[in-house]
């Protein structure tokens, strides 16, 4: 996460220098994002690294080799990657009920909503609510994957198969 962070840091100090260069250099005026717009972003950064890591750790714990885990991180990676190719789509169609269903889905909203925000404004109860889901959600997610972790790592030593684990996610 603090890499993550830091990148994200070293790009915006770059781009901030970049932008103040290209604006004397060009006498061009090009703005750059309010506070509350990476503030916003921070937000959705720092729950969604959480998110993510939770169901990864849950995928870590399950598989049985490390080539499974890889294999089944793609179920995890997939769907974040799905609002990059449909940017155009949400570019030009910014209110459209897919885009705001995907606003409020976990996996989904971290990425979709600043895409959103790139391009047109957002009802601030279309943040909160996201913002309320996501976390949510990583409550929900830390709670099951520390059952499924004690339940087979801890106590059992292997992993579970698919079987097993929805008898012990439905017994909790």
């Amino acid at each position: 996460g603090a890499a993550g962070l830091t990148q994200i840091f070293v790009w915006l100090v770059s781009g901030f220098i970049l932008l103040n260069l290209i604006n004397t250099g060009l006498n061009v005026s090009i703005e750059i994002p309010g506070v509350e717009l990476l503030l916003v972003g921070l937000v959705y950064f720092v729950l969604g690294y959480l998110f993510m890591g939770t169901l990864m750790a849950g995928l870590g714990a399950v598989a049985s080799t490390a080539q499974q885990g890889s294999q089944l991180s793609v179920l995890l990676v997939l769907p974040q990657a799905v609002p990059i190719y449909l940017f155009p789509y949400f570019a030009s169609n910014p209110t459209a009920p897919i885009v705001k269903l995907l606003t409020v889905f976990p996996v989904t909203s971290p990425v979709v909503v600043m895409e959103r925000l790139a391009v047109s404004s957002i009802g601030f109860w279309e943040i909160a609510l996201s913002l309320g889901v996501l976390a949510l959600s990583v409550i929900a997610a830390m709670n099951i994957v520390t059952r499924v972790f004690r339940t087979y790592l801890l106590s059992y030593g292997k992993s579970p198969g698919l079987r097993e684990l929805v008898r012990t996610l439905a017994r909790s």
